[in-house]
């Protein structure tokens, strides 16, 4: 697994792949780089990302990268047998097309 590792890192090096480290916004790297820029996911948790790619671009991620669309959640309050924590809007930005049948795939908080 370590020479896996180290080769995706030397690869990424010498081939000119542009690195996108957890709580880097990915979007924001796309936006600064030309089309056909390749990148490299680096190993960790990276939350709430949602991407537009531009052509040609590539992604891809290295052992450990896990894309996470989940928030953490602070405050929490117990109220009997209850948690929770207050203040949620439970509604994220909506990206993309539904098929007619599955109308909410397109809102981030869903669970599928």
């Amino acid at each position: 697994m370590r020479q896996i590792i180290l080769a995706l890192t030397f690869a990424a090096l010498c081939f000119g792949q542009t690195p996108i480290v957890p709580g880097a916004s990915i979007q924001a790297a796309v936006d600064a780089n030309p089309n056909g820029t390749a990148f490299v996911i680096k190993a960790g948790v990276h939350r709430q990302q949602a991407v537009r790619p531009k052509p040609g671009n590539t992604f891809v991620g290295e052992a450990g990268a896990v894309l996470n669309g989940s928030r953490v959640l602070t405050g929490w309050v117990r109220t009997g047998n209850y948690w929770y924590v207050d203040g949620q809007t439970q509604r994220g930005q909506q990206i993309g097309v539904c098929d007619d049948a599955f109308p909410r795939c397109r809102y981030p908080e869903q669970l599928f």
